[in-house]
């Protein structure tokens, strides 16, 4: 997983600006994105402690549900 914290959708711009912002999150395929590298992400991302939890959730049913759009992508 890939995140910035600008913020912002297009992450090539921000890494041809400012390369320090973009913070890289391996992800097992196996596993997927676990709720506690969610929780990291989110931690990493200097999100306050009282939201990371509520981050972690969105950011791990956004992951999944891009994951599901891209395989119906391959499967047409």
């Amino acid at each position: 997983m890939i995140a910035s914290t600008e913020g912002g959708v297009n992450i090539e711009e921000v890494a041809a600006k400012n390369p320090d912002a973009i913070m890289k999150f391996p992800i097992d395929i196996h596993q997927g994105l676990t709720k506690e590298k969610a929780e990291e992400a989110a931690r990493e991302l200097g999100f306050p402690p009282e939201k990371r939890e509520e981050i972690a959730q969105v950011r791990r049913k956004l992951f999944y549900v891009g994951n599901v759009i891209l395989g119906e992508g391959i499967l047409k």
